[in-house]
């Protein structure tokens, strides 16, 4: 990831969507911090669908993610469910 976090910084993006992250998860939003190659820092806020919900075993399936700017203080809340 922090190759593509460099790419970020060179090319002046602020944040990026990821799609088919292929990272296991339960459904909620899961933040990792990335740096750069030369220190600037990025939040990735993935999250993937619950795999116990589709009977989904032992696979890794899609999964969406955003990176953005740590500077930038974005924050995401996980949607309620009804």
């Amino acid at each position: 990831m922090q190759y593509l976090a460099s790419d970020m910084e060179h090319y002046k993006v602020d944040n990026l969507a990821v799609q088919e992250t292929h990272l296991r998860g339960n459904g909620d939003i899961e933040v990792e911090s990335i740096t750069s190659n030369t220190g600037t820092k990025y939040d990735f806020y993935y999250s993937i669908q619950d795999q116990s919900q589709n009977n989904i075993k032992n696979r890794e399936i899609g999964g969406i993610g955003f990176i953005v700017r740590k500077d930038l203080n974005v924050h995401f809340k996980k949607r309620h469910q009804y």
